[in-house]
């Protein structure tokens, strides 16, 4: 019956197609497969994703059309690049001064409360934009089942580690800064690496004691970016970094005020300045930690838009790898001069990519992969980045388990160099454990990074050699040669191959704890570096001016009213000299009387100026209002100068004579600022 009821149906479906002129439809058995053709442009991975914190979807969406894509990351024209700075030390020195952190990972102390909340936190000052940043639209990313990363670990002790971690962060608080007074508690990107790494060592020893390095000093510049002033250097925004981790560890929306303040400042200009990429690590996860915390996209999107923009010019596809700026873009036509004339190619002929460069981009890609939605198109982005950067890692590294400073060129500066090695060393470890990096190939190469940390890079004192000082090129550099944000990154890497180990156990941090750390932390800090409101600005003053025959040409006394609080080399600070000719004077005229009662400075390295300050109302009878010429204080990064209020001051004379416990030569302040009652 059935059967003539099939052939009844199969002969009225042959004549009613006939009677419309429509084709007779084919009957086929089994599975019909439909091939849909992806327009996409992302890069092709050939690892599946492994995460833990995907939501499972139990239904998958059934679409009757293939979604129409738009191109991705098509960039119009090619970015105009501005010369990027390089941070030099003043009048010679071998080593300039420091900046890192941990955003949201898998395996970091248990808290109590969720880092991520959906409300915007209060700010207090953040400017209002009137428009959202241009935004590069993509397909949507299809979400996928959670699942647990296994993988194969260390059989490094642990312990072993977190005794290597002590090692670091003790011999440079307390015997390389003892010598050098080089303190890491400035408001720049390398004393912010440092943190970084004393933070991520907290998140896996539970060592209060790294947390509160890093609070105390927060509580000193009250969590101010760039001493709360708006800022297109990313150099100095690198803060945002430090308290994003912290507000990571325990939520605080004071935390975040200024760090928010900032980002909404770059809103409003629609730009990151990623010419150079070493600003891509500067505030990158910074801008990836707003979005997760506030819910509020528009961060996110701008680091995004703005990374894309940069990486069409200076990411090499082919190699995998980047380009400083786009000086060292590879020319094969060009045949090398010297390192200044021709900085796009090595002696040998090979394409130029300098390590600690690639290091900055690298450690901001598996910081933002262990925190972004998964589910953004930017997080596949950079997902690709980071793979594509990682085999290229695998193919240099060198079998002492390090890179050298040119990744392009082994042969140019052959050797360890450990501010770039530090750096992949964290990567590639987060990779691992965030199941991105397959751990029976990258395992090994992370293991041959700790012997050569341990046999080569460290003394047995814990001091760091081969760290390159601030540049932006590969150099050659000696085992004796340490820094700040040299031993944050090598920290940070030791921290995250403390995760990987088979007998590692995580802490359990609880809120209770790190609150009481806070709380005291603020209740005993004198918040000397934080920067109240109410100080003249440039156009308060007729002039600044050193008679000294000795000063820095470029540094003049303007340069402590430009806004840039920052000390470079050049055209940013005041450098006077010479002390060992006699006393340095600076003279400052302000435009109008004012009723004076506080001047600050931010002195170079901490250093503690002998030195008085004397106010005039003529110009002819002056008043000395401080005196440290001869009561011995202790350096630090910033100095509020408190005095009974001199009415109708106009005349300001700084006297240096002498610096207590150093012997240099100069005086040199980043900035100054005069507080007064105007008339």
């Amino acid at each position: 019956m059935k059967r003539f009821i099939s052939l009844i149906l199969a002969i009225y479906i042959v004549f009613s197609c006939a009677a419309c002129g429509t084709e007779i439809p084919s009957v086929q058995t089994g599975d019909v497969t439909i091939d849909v053709v992806d327009t996409t442009e992302a890069p092709v991975t050939t690892e599946v994703l492994v995460t833990t914190e995907a939501p499972v979807t139990t239904e998958a969406p059934v679409t009757t059309e293939a979604p129409v894509t738009t191109e991705a990351h098509v960039t119009t024209e090619a970015p105009v690049t501005t010369e990027a700075p390089v941070t030099t030390e003043e009048p010679v020195t071998t080593e300039a001064p420091v900046t890192t952190e941990a955003p949201v990972t898998t395996e970091v102390p248990v808290t109590t409360e969720a880092p991520v909340t959906t409300e915007a936190p209060v700010t207090t000052e953040a400017p209002v934009t009137t428009e959202a940043p241009v935004t590069t639209e993509a397909p949507a990313v299809t979400e996928e089942p959670e699942q647990v990363i296994e993988f194969k670990k260390s059989s490094t002790a642990s312990a072993d580690i977190a005794a290597l971690l002590e090692k670091l962060s003790s011999y440079y608080l307390y015997e390389y800064v003892t010598a050098r007074g080089d303190y890491p508690d400035y408001n720049d990107w390398k004393s912010s690496t440092f943190q970084m790494g004393m933070l991520e060592a907290f998140y896996v020893t539970g060592d209060t004691d790294y947390y509160r390095f890093v609070v105390d000093i927060a509580e000193k510049y009250g969590y101010q970016v760039n001493y709360g002033h708006d800022t297109d250097y990313l150099d100095i925004a690198t803060t945002m970094l430090v308290y994003s981790d912290l507000d990571n560890i325990l939520n605080n929306d004071a935390k975040l005020t200024d760090t928010i303040r900032q980002a909404n400042y770059a809103l409003s200009k629609n730009t990151l300045n990623y010419s150079w990429i070493d600003e891509i690590y500067m505030v990158s996860s910074a801008y990836q930690y707003l979005t997760a915390r506030t819910g509020d996209e528009r961060y996110a999107q701008l680091d995004y838009d703005c990374y894309m923009k940069w990486r069409a010019t200076l990411f090499d596809e082919e190699e995998g790898l980047w380009y400083r700026d786009s000086k060292y873009i590879f020319n094969p036509n060009k045949k090398y001069v010297s390192a200044s004339s021709t900085p796009n190619i090595s002696p040998n002929g090979k394409k130029v990519f300098w390590s600690r460069g690639n290091t900055w981009v690298y450690v901001s890609l598996a910081r933002n992969l262990r925190i972004m939605d998964k589910n953004s198109v930017a997080y596949e982005q950079y997902l690709a980045d980071f793979r594509a950067m990682s085999e290229a890692l695998l193919r240099c590294v060198q079998p002492g388990g390090y890179w050298c400073s040119n990744l392009g060129d082994p042969d140019h500066h052959k050797g360890i160099e450990m501010t770039g090695t530090g750096g992949f060393w964290f990567g590639i470890c987060l990779g691992i454990e965030l199941g991105i990096l397959d751990a029976e190939t990258y395992l090994p190469v992370v293991e041959s990074v700790y012997r050569c940390v341990t046999e080569d890079a460290v003394f047995e004192n814990g001091k760091l050699g081969y760290c390159q000082p601030v540049g932006a090129a590969p150099k050659s550099v000696s085992k004796n040669e340490t820094n700040m944000f040299g031993v944050g990154l090598v920290m940070m890497g030791a921290a995250a191959y403390m995760r990987l180990c088979e007998d590692y156990v995580a802490p359990v941090i609880d809120d209770a704890t790190v609150r009481t750390v806070e709380d005291e932390a603020n209740a005993s800090s004198d918040h000397s570096y934080y920067l109240e409101p109410g100080f003249l600005t440039r156009a308060d003053l007729v002039n600044a001016y050193s008679p000294n025959k000795s000063d820095k040409s470029s540094n003049t006394p303007a340069n402590l009213f430009d806004g840039d609080y920052m000390y470079q080399s050049s055209g940013t600070s005041w450098v006077g000299g010479s002390l060992k000719e006699g006393p340095v004077t600076l003279e400052i005229t302000l435009r109008n009387p004012v009723d004076l009662y506080r001047i600050s400075f931010l002195p170079r390295s901490c250093r503690a100026y002998k030195f008085r300050i004397e106010v005039s109302t003529d110009r002819v009878n002056y008043v000395t209002v401080v005196d440290m010429t001869e009561t011995e204080y202790p350096g630090g990064r910033n100095y509020n100068w408190d005095f009974e209020t001199v009415e109708n001051a106009k005349y300001i004379r700084l006297v240096f004579t002498g610096i207590w416990n150093d012997t240099s030569d100069w005086v040199t302040l980043s900035e100054m600022f005069i507080f007064g009652n105007k008339k």
